[in-house]
């Protein structure tokens, strides 16, 4: 997964929740979270388990369960949130 791939993949979820302050409040942070995004995607492991959390968000807006895809969401924002703090480790180690 690449910077650009996740780029879109979190435009199409803001665009699909139909939130004039979700796409205001994703316009705002683009800029501060492109460090963390750059970051967290050179860890070892982590493009394949954004891939998977993002295929669960994903799969919870094409159910159509806001709650499933809050849920998956706020996994995905945590772990990425260890990364920049450095505190993320691949699963099993």
């Amino acid at each position: 997964m690449c910077v650009a791939e996740d780029q879109r993949f979190h435009a199409a979820v803001t665009a699909a929740a139909h939130s004039p302050l979700l796409a205001e409040f994703m316009a705002e942070i683009s800029q501060p979270i492109a460090e963390s995004r750059n970051e967290s995607l050179c860890q070892p492991g982590r493009p394949a388990q954004s891939l998977e959390q993002h295929q669960l968000v994903a799969d919870a807006v094409r159910a159509g369960s806001p709650e499933d895809a809050a849920r998956a969401m706020h996994t995905h924002v945590d772990s990425v949130g260890k990364v920049k703090l450095l505190d993320w480790r691949p699963e099993g180690e």
